[in-house]
């Protein structure tokens, strides 16, 4: 009987997409299963024991914003020490070999560059942000863009940006070249865009949106198509994946599979005061038909 009101809970959450106009989806022939154990470890790095060191009197989140690498080996973390300091850290899916990157400095957005070789780091200042490359040694540190604009995320080709322009509340997502150039705005300002992910092969964009309203689904939005000498971005009209339920949470936090036919999100209820009360669920949308499975729940994450 449990199953069953899940069933249904499951297929109220989510609507069956509209397929992309314009824009049309290549998918690459790698192991789709890749997805489960990615998927475990960031379950298990939910609930990640607290590294030594921990300040009695604060509530500090030991592993949040979890990446993992290509390769689905590695998980690049943060630990928020407070509110203005945070550690950048590796460890293996297996719990094993956790390091540290980079320490005491302000919030940022870990990542994956170079084909899983180095860490990114995405940190914003006011209405700029600075994307950061980092070897898996900790070091060889280098600025690779620094723009005007949120939600800084690099395409997996190394050659564009996507990112969002306009303020917090309401901006436009946006791609550019890495050094600003070829701007091409995809949307309006009538929302505000941020957690941009790009598909393994670039074409699309998966995003968090959150309307005036406060409603907050996850969209898609054309990423780009391969030309003879540069990556240029087609135009479509963006349209939602996710149409959750208030019940099931703010789905947020796009993360493709490595072949391109599915899309894990999060969703849950947040108290950022009081991480112990957070409750989320970790759900999986295939691309193709917008069926979305929830494949795990933790709480106090």
């Amino acid at each position: 009987m449990r199953g069953a009101r899940a069933s249904r809970r499951t297929r109220r959450a989510i609507h069956q997409p509209p397929r992309a106009r314009g824009c049309t989806q290549r998918v690459f022939l790698s192991d789709a299963s890749i997805m489960k154990p990615q998927i475990a470890a960031l379950i298990a790095l939910l609930t990640y024991p607290a590294p030594a060191g921990t300040q009695a009197g604060h509530a500090e989140r030991h592993a949040t914003l979890p990446a993992v690498s290509p390769n689905g080996r590695w998980i690049a973390y943060v630990r928020d020490k407070s509110p203005d300091s945070t550690e950048l850290r590796v460890v293996g899916v297996d719990g094993s070999k956790d390091r540290l990157l980079r320490g005491a400095g302000p919030h940022g957005v870990p990542g994956w560059g170079d084909g899983g070789r180095r860490v990114t780091l995405v940190q914003s200042s006011g209405d700029s942000a600075t994307l950061w490359s980092i070897g898996l040694d900790g070091r060889d540190a280098r600025v690779l863009a620094r723009l005007q604009g949120h939600a800084l995320s690099p395409s997996n080709n190394g050659r564009l940006l996507a990112y969002a322009t306009g303020d917090w509340r309401h901006n436009r997502l946006t791609v550019s070249d890495f050094d600003g150039g070829h701007i091409r705005v995809l949307t309006d300002s009538s929302a505000a865009w941020f957690n941009i992910a790009w598909s393994p092969d670039d074409r699309m964009l998966a995003a968090s949106r959150l309307d005036s309203t406060a409603d907050m689904q996850v969209w898609l939005a054309c990423g780009s198509r391969p030309s003879s000498r540069l990556v240029e971005v087609q135009s479509a009209q963006p349209r939602p994946l996710t149409a959750f339920a208030s019940a099931e949470g703010r789905p947020q936090w796009p993360a493709w599979s490595p072949d391109g036919k599915r899309v894990a999100v999060q969703a849950g209820h947040y108290d950022r005061e009081h991480p112990e009360k957070n409750e989320s669920d970790i759900w999986v949308i295939e691309m193709a038909s917008g069926r979305a499975t929830k494949v795990g729940m933790r709480t106090g994450t």
